[in-house]
């Protein structure tokens, strides 16, 4: 059973907004959520983070657009897709699903 998305920590649901909104790249512990790499996050996680794991997954799962998550190679395409936009200066521009 998936935690809560309203206990995400704060710094931590900063940080994926910033992740999905800007392409701005995640910590080793996030980008292991994000890539769903369970053990790599268990290994990576403090104390505070390993607590609220579950929560954090269930925001990664409720809150995140599906193309910047799931896979190391959609983590990668999502931040090479943010860079391309920021060198042609296209901010507004969306990537991904509206999920």
């Amino acid at each position: 059973m998936l935690g809560n998305p309203h206990n995400c920590p704060d710094q931590v649901r900063r940080s994926l907004e910033f992740y999905a909104r800007e392409g701005r790249p995640l910590g080793g512990f996030l980008t292991a959520v994000v890539s769903n790499d369970l053990i790599d996050a268990v290994r990576r996680a403090d104390p505070t983070n390993t607590v609220a794991l579950s929560d954090i997954v269930a925001y990664v799962e409720y809150r995140l657009p599906g193309a910047c998550r799931g896979s190391r190679a959609n983590v990668a395409e999502w931040l090479r897709a943010h860079r391309r936009l920021v060198l042609t200066g296209n901010r507004t521009a969306t990537t991904g699903d509206d999920r």
